[in-house]
């Protein structure tokens, strides 16, 4: 998907800037087969083209949730990006 196509997906959401603060991203990626990926690097090419569109970067991910599913028919990234509270801590759920 082209960053101009990306813009307006996002204007038509109510994003005209990004983001900023701590975010959770979940990522479906749904591949063409069952073939040995490294989800990761898939993951890593998401965040890194969502720097500076979605928000203002992707050190901002507080939280990562990634499924892996096939789709033979349409072969998919699906993100989903909410704000999250920081953790003063660092770490959440520590104490």
């Amino acid at each position: 998907m082209k960053r101009r196509r990306w813009r307006g997906t996002l204007s038509s959401a109510g994003l005209s800037t990004p983001l900023n603060g701590d975010m959770r991203l979940e990522i479906g990626l749904w591949l063409p087969d069952r073939r040995r990926r490294d989800v990761d690097n898939c993951c890593k090419s998401i965040c890194d083209a969502l720097n500076g569109i979605v928000y203002l970067d992707d050190s901002q991910g507080a939280e990562l949730i990634v499924r892996r599913y096939v789709d033979r028919e349409r072969p998919r990234a699906e993100v989903v990006i909410e704000r999250v509270e920081s953790d003063p801590g660092g770490c959440r759920g520590g104490s």
